[in-house]
């Protein structure tokens, strides 16, 4: 199996927004990396695209700019955390998640319910290679 070095989505995000995409063709699984600080409080959400350029994930999805929010795995107790839910965080913490990116080639996480603290988000990308 062959990583990534780890990507950045969002560096000290203290605000909702859309973090950067990432590109993930070829790419089998992503492992994010949470961390928080500063009591972040808000809502992480993980959107993925089949396009083939990079959609706004800023804007709704549409037939021209396709993307849809994906669940995720808790890597720490195996749960399923539903995509239009995302994660709640509430606390200082760090989270590991895994998404299955097979087939994709963009994904974000999108922040939002934001009330305090600081959001870093890292992606590492597998390939079965």
């Amino acid at each position: 199996m062959l990583n990534q070095d780890p990507q950045p989505i969002f560096d000290a995000q203290a605000a909702n927004g859309v973090g950067r995409p990432i590109l993930v063709t070829d790419v089998r699984t992503t492992v994010i990396s949470l961390a928080t600080a500063g009591n972040f409080a808000g809502t992480v959400k993980f959107a993925m695209s089949l396009q083939q350029e990079a959609p706004n994930f800023a804007l709704p999805p549409s037939p021209t700019n396709r993307w849809d929010f994906v669940r995720v795995i808790d890597l720490q107790d195996g749960s399923t955390i539903a995509g239009d839910d995302g994660v709640v965080l509430t606390a200082n913490t760090v989270r590991n998640l895994e998404m299955d990116t097979n087939g994709a080639n963009w994904l974000t996480a999108i922040v939002s319910g934001y009330t305090a603290g600081q959001l870093f988000v890292d992606a590492v990308n597998s390939s079965n290679e």
